[in-house]
């Protein structure tokens, strides 16, 4: 974390573009050991530690996206909200592909052994063989992407306050701060990792105010709601889970009225899922349009 009290301490001169100032932190930095950097606040590392902070970023010309965060939440939730944003679409397609290949691939010359498992469909009147294999290599597909993923993405450079501003060096430290305004005109984009408590953090309510003063270019805003993303990777666990369980219990399953009754309750949960990401959604927007009313000043940089 970026404590900013001493600003009104003493009066700075720096310059709008001081050079060196803007440092972004590459994509294979940020979810380094499941974004370490985000799980561990800055205030709470030794000053050996929080130096090698700064080592994550480097010097760069403008910043693909400015993180806008509170530093009281829980850093996991902000890890997974960063991974399915950054990776999701890729571990989908890698899924996807993954699994059909393995099923033209049995269907073709039965490489992998075959399950012993056999459902006697009563409307084709044919014997259908459950097959785990396109399930299981589309899932650990989808988890390398996941946690490795990150080791590829070489172009994108985040705004990170804790590594792209010095912890230690107390010029630099309060260099990069007064110069935030500078940071967040040279982005590409303001990426809010959004939560009940964000719109309450004097800070950050600054930060999105910069991005939209009249007059100046306006740097677009995305929402990241982290509590959505939260839900989304428990949907995806229970959904897997669920087709594994579903697999060894349909040959057991002798008609389709029984076999849609398991569906309807294999799916309720989901359904359930989905009605609680619909609340997040309309509260999202409920305190969005509230503003901030209810402001309060934090000790730190989001």
């Amino acid at each position: 974390m970026v404590h900013y009290e001493a600003l009104g301490e003493q009066r700075l001169s720096f310059g709008p573009t001081q050079g060196g100032l803007r440092r972004g932190v590459a994509v294979r930095n940020l979810l380094r050991r499941f974004g370490r950097v985000l799980r561990l606040r800055a205030d709470t590392l030794s000053g050996e530690e929080q130096e090698k902070l700064y080592d994550l970023s480097e010097d760069v010309v403008a910043f693909d996206k400015f993180m806008s965060h509170c530093w009281n939440n829980p850093g996991w939730k902000k890890v997974l909200a960063l991974i399915f944003d950054i990776l999701g679409l890729h571990a989908f397609w890698a899924a996807f592909l993954a699994a059909l290949v393995v099923h033209v691939t049995q269907c073709v010359c039965s490489v992998l052994p075959k399950s012993s498992l056999v459902r006697h469909d009563t409307y084709t009147k044919l014997d259908l063989r459950v097959s785990f294999w396109e399930v299981i290599v589309g899932e650990v597909a989808a988890l390398c992407v996941i946690f490795m993923g990150h080791l590829f993405c070489k172009s994108s450079r985040y705004f990170v306050d804790c590594a792209s501003i010095h912890q230690t060096d107390k010029e630099l430290k309060l260099a990069g701060i007064a110069n935030i305004p500078d940071f967040l005109r040279n982005s590409k984009e303001l990426l809010v990792l959004w939560d009940k408590e964000y719109i309450t953090r004097l800070w950050c309510v600054y930060e999105v105010a910069v991005t939209q003063v009249p007059g100046a270019a306006r740097v677009p805003i995305r929402l990241l709601p982290m509590d959505m993303y939260t839900f989304l990777a428990g949907l995806h666990a229970y959904s897997f889970v669920t087709a594994v369980q579903f697999f060894f219990m349909l040959p057991s399953v002798s008609d389709i009225t029984t076999l849609n009754m398991s569906t309807l309750f294999a799916c309720t949960p989901l359904l359930a899922f989905v009605a609680k990401s619909g609340g997040g959604l309309q509260r999202l927007g409920g305190g969005v349009g509230g503003g901030g009313g209810g402001a309060a000043e934090r000790g730190g940089v989001s």
